[in-house]
């Protein structure tokens, strides 16, 4: 993952919540849509997107940045971008990485 070009190298196997919470934000950014409970398991609350939020913003210090940009309001969360500046890539065996389009 990178930010502003920036390389956020964290380890995520050892925050695959997490990881799947800022992956599903971005994708909602990409259209231009927050991200609630329900996008989660059945077990997911408004508590528990504020307290992966809290701990995203803890693992790596270009997150805190990140962090001025995730809204909270209604139990929804959002990430304040404009599609166009968002990149998501897949990796494709054999191929290497794939922009996922929107």
């Amino acid at each position: 993952m990178y930010w502003c070009g920036k390389e956020i190298a964290c380890g995520w196997e050892g925050h695959r919540v997490l990881w799947d919470y800022f992956l599903k934000l971005a994708r909602a950014a990409k259209l231009r849509r927050p991200i609630t409970p329900r996008d989660f398991d059945l077990n997911a609350d408004a508590r528990s997107l504020t307290n992966w939020k809290s701990r995203l913003l803890e693992i790596d210090e270009l997150f805190e940045k990140i962090g001025d940009f995730i809204t909270s309001k209604h139990g929804e969360h959002r990430l304040e971008l404009p599609p166009e500046q968002i990149r998501i890539f897949h990796h494709v065996p054999g191929e290497g990485l794939r922009e996922v389009r929107y």
